[in-house]
């Protein structure tokens, strides 16, 4: 009698037998006759054995077994049921199960260099992604991870305050003469972040210094800021500061005044030299100048002086008298001796004196 392990045990004349085996017993008789002796030949035919050895990636569970799901590696067993009359079927699985391939990434980028690109996709936060890598060679897949990192850029601010002589103003190779914020981007060469350069330009202006000078011709030449000045009108110079401070702009409004002019016109009388004039004597017709300095503040004054002298008036009396006529009066004045005399008769009209003689 052949039965199947899964069966057993095999009950016989209401006894039970799990090994395979020749069995007797005897069968006592319940209608008076003999007895029976029965005899059993049992076979015991082992279950199909099936074994299955999986091994699968972490992603592809679970795994699927005869219609059951397994996420843990290890073995199991299952019978499958015959409907056939044969024997039932022992499976086993061995069931592998083998990680995901990992890859990390760790990316340090600056600002400017956003968004980065990891495995086809742009990042722009710093932070910790996680991407699966499907396998194109029938592997596992990979689980990647990608540790982002951000710099920022480094910050280099110039506050600049330059005065209006001293532009342009070079900052980093560029000029500029408008004061404002201004930012340029500086490019690093060694592998490090740029810098984000800040430049706040603060202009001042020229110091101004103005110098209205009002000069007599006689003080000429005008001497202003070490340099001489002999016609009127306005000057600009540009005074260079000592002290680290602007330059100072200074202005000189020149006015020259003209001296204060005096002429005198004096006719005289020979014999009324020497002319004083200005405390000084002249007995020769001419023209004279004399400078009058003012000690009032005003322009001194340049004087003049035509002098004409005019010659005396002349008479000339011849007389001739006996010397019984003598004393000869002339001119009031008694002469007794001959000969030439002389004698001035003053002038009663503001004219010239007469030299009689």
């Amino acid at each position: 009698m052949p039965v199947c392990a899964n069966q057993l045990p095999y009950i016989w004349n209401g006894n039970p037998y799990s090994l395979g085996g020749t069995y007797v017993d005897t069968l006592l008789s319940t209608t008076g006759g003999c007895d029976t002796v029965a005899t059993l030949n049992l076979v015991i035919s082992a279950l199909i054995a099936d074994t299955t050895n999986a091994a699968v990636c972490a992603n592809q569970l679970p795994y699927i077994w005869h219609g059951n799901p397994y996420s843990i590696a290890g073995t199991y067993t299952d019978t499958l049921i015959n409907t056939s009359g044969a024997c039932d079927t022992a499976a086993v699985l061995n069931l592998t199960i083998n990680p995901l391939l990992t890859s990390t990434t760790n990316a340090q980028v600056c600002t400017n260099q956003l968004p980065y690109i990891w495995n086809g996709n742009p990042y722009s936060l710093g932070g910790t992604y996680v991407d699966t890598l499907l396998s194109t060679t029938g592997g596992c897949d990979t689980v990647a991870t990608l540790n982002l990192v951000i710099s920022a850029l480094i910050t280099d601010t110039t506050n600049a305050v330059v005065c209006a002589n001293q532009l342009p103003y070079i900052w980093h190779g560029n000029p500029y003469s408008i004061a404002g914020t201004y930012t340029d981007t500086l490019i690093n060469t060694s592998g490090a972040c740029d810098t984000a350069a800040v430049l706040n330009l603060t202009i001042n202006p020229l110091l101004t210094s103005t110098t209205n000078a009002q000069v007599c011709t006689n003080q000429l030449p005008y001497i202003w800021n070490g340099n001489p000045y002999s016609l009127g009108g306005t000057y600009v110079d540009t005074l260079l500061s000592t002290t680290g401070g602007c330059d100072t702009v200074a202005t000189l409004n020149l006015v020259i005044s003209a001296l204060i002019a005096d002429t005198t016109n004096a006719v005289v009388c020979a014999n009324q030299l020497p002319y004083i004039w200005h405390g000084n004597p002249y007995s020769i017709a001419g023209t004279y100048t004399d400078t009058l300095f003012n000690t009032s503040g005003g322009c001194d004054t340049a004087a003049v002086l035509n002098l004409t002298i005019n010659p005396l008036f002349t008479s000339t009396t011849n007389a001739q008298v006996c010397t019984n006529q003598l004393p000869y009066i002339w001119n009031g004045n008694p002469y007794s001796l001959g000969g030439t005399y002389f004698d001035t008769l003053l002038s009663t009209t503001g004219g010239c004196d007469t030299v009689l003689r």
